[in-house]
């Protein structure tokens, strides 16, 4: 092998690196952005459920209250319709 011919095997093979390598390069950075935005979702899905709970909590514990006012003025519309219906 001469060294035109050694000077041609090192091109060939800094050419299939390059043509290799560029593409996987670019491929780690893509999944490590992807990586970074999951992390970042999942973190935001785990405090919007953390709220959503706390405002079902509030929700609830409102509707509880609009029971009991509710029961209590229907139970007062019952005792005076008692007193009015007996005159």
């Amino acid at each position: 092998m001469n060294e035109w011919g050694v000077v041609l095997a090192l091109s060939v093979l800094v050419g299939l690196f390059v043509a290799v390598g560029k593409p996987i390069f670019s491929l780690i950075s893509t999944l490590t952005r992807l990586n970074s935005s999951v992390d970042s979702l999942n973190l935001n899905l785990e405090n919007l459920g953390r709220e959503n709970d706390k405002e079902h909590q509030k929700l609830w514990l409102k509707n509880t209250e609009q029971d009991d006012i509710l029961r209590e003025h229907g139970q007062r519309l019952h005792d005076l319709d008692g007193k009015w219906g007996a005159r």
